[in-house]
């Protein structure tokens, strides 16, 4: 237990100390400015940015406010507390490009088109992380149509990629065209090593770039 609360501590200093330091970047401001704002010493904002000290509550407080923070932002997510599950989601649209929209009355979670790529920091984790929900998507499909236990979903929750599991041969709803088109562009454009795209029917749709197709 000892060694699990001193990890856990440790976690919590670098994470809040990085998350400090990173919010103040943003700003563009210096670990003396931030002090300033806060009345504290140039020395103590850097022992918090190293995870020497931790600060207080009403520290954090005072340094969120500083940088006009949420302070949840400022510790590690946890996403059994409501407002840092809020902060978590919003952190998607930049990161994966998921928001939330409003379908037929509804209210859901959808990917940005690929036309708004730009606007997300790594397309590629766009892409496998759809791929990941696809495939959670339909093996929970399966479990509510009956066709699989509650204990084989709830073993696949806990232990996919670890132990062979009903679902561990599902590979999920198809990533749809537009997006494996979109996808495969970025890779390649990052220097990634290409693969062809084909879709539903095997029609070549992104043939390998001449350079890289096999010679005879």
């Amino acid at each position: 237990m000892k060694y699990h609360d001193e990890f856990n501590s440790s976690r919590m200093r670098n994470t809040l100390g990085g998350n400090i330091r990173k919010y103040r970047m943003l700003r563009g401001w210096t670990q003396k400015e931030l002090a300033e704002q806060t009345n504290k010493s140039e020395s103590a904002i850097r022992n918090y940015e190293l995870g020497n000290r931790v600060p207080d509550q009403e520290t954090v407080e005072s340094i969120s406010q500083a940088l006009s923070l949420k302070s949840d932002y400022l510790y590690a997510p946890n996403p059994e507390n409501c407002s840092s599950a809020f902060n978590i989601l919003q952190r998607f649209e930049s990161l994966y490009g998921l928001v939330p929209k409003m379908v037929d009355g509804d209210l859901h979670l959808v990917f940005v088109p690929p036309s708004e790529d730009s606007n997300v920091a790594n397309p590629i984790d766009k892409y496998v992380l759809k791929q990941n929900l696809l495939r959670w998507c339909q093996i929970r499909d399966s479990f509510k149509s009956g066709e699989y236990s509650e204990d084989d979903y709830y073993t696949w929750l806990l232990s996919d990629g670890v132990v062979k599991n009903a679902f561990s041969d599902f590979k999920g709803y198809p990533l749809p065209l537009e997006d494996k088109i979109e996808n495969e562009k970025t890779r390649r454009g990052w220097g990634l090593y290409p693969s062809p795209v084909y879709d539903e029917d095997n029609n070549l749709i992104l043939p390998l770039p001449e350079d890289e197709k096999p010679t005879e």
